[in-house]
């Protein structure tokens, strides 16, 4: 009781909260927790308007500069949005970017990209019984 007196108390997390949060395994889950919070980043407001977006030109220009890939396909959704599709000429890479008009210019966002691409040979649908 003289650490109480001292002013050095701190609760037991067993009797203040529970036994089972005061487990090494739930102490474990709880730093794994924090660090991949510190490691991958938090959400922050900032994340939560979108993808950054730069003027198109820069972009293109960076695309083929870093990955060697070029415009390919305009695509355009039935919510109006216009993307398109760069690629490299070996099937290596891909970037999906956003276009949005900014002031007299355009601004490419990205939407996606990856790895390992390849063109799929249309063929018209026969049916569910082909």
């Amino acid at each position: 009781m003289e650490h109480l007196r001292r002013g050095l108390h701190r609760p037991d997390l067993r009797a203040s909260v529970g036994g089972a949060y005061a487990t090494p395994f739930f102490a474990i889950v709880l730093a794994a927790a924090i660090l991949c919070l510190v490691v991958l980043g938090a959400p922050s407001p900032a994340s939560a308007q979108g993808p950054p977006c730069f003027p198109l030109t820069i972009v293109e220009q960076s695309l083929w500069a870093h990955y060697g890939e070029r415009p390919v396909k305009e695509l355009l959704t039935e919510n109006n949005r216009l993307l398109w599709l760069f690629v490299d000429r070996e099937g290596t890479s891909w970037t999906v970017v956003e276009l949005r008009p900014k002031g007299a210019g355009t601004e490419a966002c990205q939407q996606g990209s990856g790895r390992h691409w390849q063109d799929i040979e249309w063929q018209p649908w026969g049916g569910p019984e082909t």
